[in-house]
């Protein structure tokens, strides 16, 4: 994310996703609700209750599985093959593999949330949000798990590269900067959307409770 960033964020109604002008509209996209979940004498333990709660167990699952992969493969793989050259690949694979999944499907589905950034004319980055239009339909357990699993995340990775430089381990530090750049991006760029999302709801909550007042004050005129 360069310091060019624009400030400013967008929403959109088209389906499609051009380079469009600037608005201030909320897209609505259809999310399946239930799909794909657990009958409730499915599983056990809090695991098992949190996927019978989730509306989408197998995003919740990929979700979180694959962070704890790549976590693993940081501080396991090592023990069975020995070469940093393998670990280092399969490591930074599998937190791409992360980073494309939460931006293009769990944060879609489970928080109705995504992103992207297109690069203007001039040179400069512009982040593009869109959401749901009707975020009360997302489920609590899938809000919860995404945001926790988010925050968490990066604050494991930091206190890894804490540990490499006590140990003085520094070619893993590269490990963990790609780690903090690809999950400190999702993070910002969620948190920035779902900021947005909350202040367009406060406005047109807004809006309608005055449409509403309008047409009671014609009506009784």
């Amino acid at each position: 994310m360069s310091s060019g960033d624009e400030n400013e964020v967008q929403f959109y109604e088209e389906e499609s996703l051009p380079h469009v002008t600037k608005g201030a509209r909320v897209e609505q996209f259809d999310v399946e609700e239930g799909g794909g979940g657990l009958d409730d004498e499915g599983g056990g333990g809090a695991i098992g209750t949190i996927l019978r709660k989730s509306s989408h167990p197998g995003v919740a699952l990929f979700h979180v599985g694959l962070k704890l992969a790549a976590i693993a493969s940081y501080l396991l793989l090592g023990f069975f093959l020995g070469n940093f050259v393998v670990q280092f690949v399969v490591t930074v694979t599998l937190l791409a593999f992360d980073f494309w999944t939460v931006k293009n499907v769990s944060g879609r589905l489970m928080v109705g949330l995504r992103w992207w950034t297109d690069v203007n004319e001039d040179g400069t980055t512009a982040w593009r949000f869109e959401c749901k239009e009707d975020n009360n339909t997302n489920s609590v357990i899938d809000s919860r798990l995404f945001w926790w699993s988010m925050y968490l995340q990066p604050v494991l990775w930091v206190g890894l590269g804490i540990v490499c430089i006590f140990r003085f381990e520094f070619t893993w530090l590269l490990v963990v900067a790609v780690a903090l750049i690809l999950t400190g991006t999702n993070l910002v760029a969620y948190f920035k959307c779902s900021r947005q999302q909350q202040e367009q709801m406060r406005s047109y909550m807004a809006s309608a409770v005055m449409d509403q007042a309008m047409s009671y004050f014609r009506g009784s005129s």
